[in-house]
């Protein structure tokens, strides 16, 4: 497999918990998107998030730098 698609990309207008999640547990949702890959052999894990929600996006790669960089 290529890749693991997470959909953060709520289409409810009203509906706002993908993005409150990754804001506010960006390191959990990143172990599960490593759990999923490891589970299906996937090289690359990619998100889908709207544009404004970037503060959730934000929260994950702040969160994917201080992973890598304490590896």
């Amino acid at each position: 497999m290529e890749y693991v698609i997470a959909n953060g990309a709520e289409c409810e207008p009203l509906i706002h918990k993908d993005a409150e999640l990754m804001k506010h547990f960006p390191a959990e949702i990143l172990a599960g998107m490593t759990s999923m890959m490891a589970a299906t052999g996937a090289k690359a894990g990619k998100f889908g998030v709207k544009t404004k929600n970037a503060d959730a996006l934000e929260a994950l790669k702040h969160n994917l730098n201080r992973t890598a960089s304490s590896s």
